[in-house]
């Protein structure tokens, strides 16, 4: 005779037990994940408040960092990009967070890894801006000069003056990126 006991109630008080010890990790985790995403919010809509009494985004527009950033198509201001920036910053690690409790610590390890390449991206962004930003300034003071010497190549004289510049923003860029 077959012993449906062992068949099936066995199995079933198995996987039972199994989701009564994971229960409080998953609340632990969402606990995490919960807390995190609003420590994250807070922090992020601070640093936008902060930069804005401080007039980073005026200090940004004056030094035409601003023009640089709408013509990449970028719409938010330089502080509300600053504040994106540790907000997720503030993600990825509360993720590494939720990721060892569960205890996959090497997804959690892949993380860490990302988040202290995050410099490196940050470091390159500011190049390769400051780059396109001079080029444009040199390029524009090299025409000026150009034209006022009677260059009649000053148009291209400044293009190829300007694309040296963000060659060479692109090459530390690169480097920096350890690529």
């Amino acid at each position: 005779m077959v012993d449906w006991s062992a068949i099936v109630i066995e199995p079933v008080k198995v996987i039972l037990v199994r989701a009564a010890t994971f229960l409080p990790t998953l609340i632990g985790i969402l606990v995490i994940l919960i807390i995190g995403w609003i420590v994250a919010a807070v922090l992020k809509n601070l640093v936008v408040k902060l930069l804005k009494v401080i007039q980073f985004d005026n200090a940004s527009e004056k030094s035409g960092l601003a023009d640089v950033l709408r013509k990449g198509g970028i719409k938010n201001t330089l502080s509300e990009l600053i504040g994106g920036l540790v907000y997720w910053v503030v993600m990825l690690l509360v993720f590494m967070a939720a990721l060892n409790a569960l205890g996959m610590t090497v997804v959690a390890s892949l993380l860490d890894k990302v988040i202290l390449y995050i410099p490196n991206v940050i470091a390159a962004i500011f190049i390769i801006t400051l780059g396109i930003f001079f080029a444009s300034v040199i390029g524009s003071i090299v025409m000026t000069t150009s034209m006022n010497a009677g260059i009649k190549q000053a148009k291209l004289l400044s293009q190829v003056t300007q694309t040296v510049i963000v060659i060479f923003a692109s090459i530390m860029t690169l480097e920096q990126l350890n690529i």
